[in-house]
């Protein structure tokens, strides 16, 4: 049953906040000394019945971290909490520093503080484990470490701005209002940039926002009813329809992909 719930926690933890820097994620298992181990179980024995049941729960639930971590990255004895083991998720930021984040931990303390029970298959009481679980951590670290990590240049579902339509002059402003709509009908954060400016000028500023998306709008685009995109990494990507385009950037936010 731990495995199962310490697996599954597992893979939440790669899924939701943590899986954009898989690829520099350090799972750890955490236990305390040996010596304060057995400190701890002698405080539980003083609790509980005599016949070892704590003692066992707890070693069998270590082993089975152990076990979990045997084709992962590490095992760090003396580095745990004094109420159980834990598996620390380490994550190593863009200029190589290392950091905790998430952490799985097993308490064995605070059930016998509160006196916590349940009924088993052997109509027994049986005394649960408390499982801890911080998906995030601290999540003003996390924030950090994750904006240090793209350095600006979100992927398209997190940028602030997701697309920025430029008209090349004031007659151009009526469509390029039109696509803006039409993105923002689909969920997509668009602005117009109708400052009175040379077009290579707005492209560079966008340029330089990271902004994922820069859609030019001309004389051609306004007659084709077209847009010419340019992605702040690839470069000119040439005109597309608007409804083409607009199905594709709303698809890709929708996939949350990492990449930009």
């Amino acid at each position: 049953m731990i495995r199962r719930l310490l697996s599954a926690s597992f893979a939440f933890m790669l899924f939701a906040p943590l899986g954009y820097a898989a690829d520099s994620l350090d799972p750890e298992l955490r236990e305390k000394t040996r010596r304060s181990v057995d400190a701890g179980l002698n405080y539980l024995r003083a609790q509980q019945a005599p016949d070892g049941s704590v003692a066992r729960s707890v070693g069998i639930t270590a082993l089975s971290l152990r076990a979990f971590l045997e084709s992962h990255r590490g095992y760090n004895e003396g580095d745990g909490a004094f109420y159980g083991p834990k598996i620390d998720f380490d994550v190593t930021d863009a200029i190589g520093r290392k950091w905790q984040c998430a952490t799985i931990q097993l308490d064995y303390q605070l059930p016998e503080r509160f006196d916590l029970h349940y009924v088993g298959a052997d109509n027994a009481h049986n005394r649960p484990i408390v499982v801890h679980r911080a998906i995030f951590g601290s999540f003003e670290r996390f924030l950090g470490m994750i904006i240090e990590h793209f350095a600006g240049a979100w992927p398209l579902w997190l940028a602030p701005v997701q697309a920025v339509v430029l008209p090349i002059a004031d007659r151009h402003l009526e469509y390029a209002q039109t696509v803006q709509q039409a993105l923002a009908g689909r969920g997509l954060r668009v602005e117009v940039d109708a400052r009175v400016e040379k077009i290579g000028y707005k492209i560079r500023e966008a340029q330089l926002q990271k902004v994922p998306y820069m859609l030019v709008i001309g004389d051609r685009e306004v007659a084709e009813g077209a847009v010419s995109v340019r992605n702040r990494s690839k470069g000119d990507l040439g005109a597309r329809p608007l409804a083409e385009f607009v199905e594709a950037a709303a698809g890709e936010a929708a996939r949350r992909e990492l990449a930009s």
